[in-house]
């Protein structure tokens, strides 16, 4: 399968039906706007998915499989992703940066050393309900809003700043 790239330069990259889904290797998506939203998520079927938005937007994905996280920023907005797992790229300085982070796993978010889940985030909410580790690396401190590993252990690191628990 081959690469998909979307781009909304001004707007917002919406589905026009719940359950359309887009399916490449890497699947990258820009716009100004919101991608996707609570009600209709954008559906992927890839191995990775790049996101931009480079306005104030929010990103509402649900990726088919495990998914790769590489560099994924809404600044001013929420990245809510739902996965069956979430795999680090091993790369450092790719992150996931937004206001809100939600990552909603079955088997896993991230493992243990350099692929840990490299977030910079205000408050960061991370769900497992199945077995599997939760390993988040956070770039300065954040509040974490919620953290369930519902049958795993649960690891969390800030390289600077306090993580604090609650909201």
């Amino acid at each position: 399968t081959g690469n998909v790239s979307i781009t909304s330069t001004n707007g917002s990259i919406l589905p026009q039906a719940d359950g359309a889904v887009i399916t490449g290797n890497v699947v990258t998506l820009t716009a100004a706007g919101d991608v996707g939203s609570e009600d209709f998520r954008i559906q992927t079927d890839a191995n990775e998915v790049n996101l931009n938005i480079t306005g104030s937007g929010t990103l509402y994905l649900q990726n088919n499989g495990d998914l790769t996280l590489t560099d994924m920023t809404a600044a001013n907005g929420t990245i809510d992703l739902i996965a069956d797992s979430f795999v680090d790229d091993g790369i450092q300085t790719t992150v996931l940066a937004a206001d809100n982070i939600i990552l909603q796993a079955a088997s896993g978010i991230g493992a243990a050393g350099v692929f840990d889940i490299d977030t910079q985030a205000s408050n960061i909410t991370l769900n497992n309900t199945g077995a599997g580790n939760i390993f988040l690396h956070e770039a300065d401190g954040a509040t974490l809003t919620s953290i369930t590993a519902n049958d795993g252990t649960i690891s969390a690191v800030s390289d600077t700043g306090d993580l604090s628990i609650g909201t």
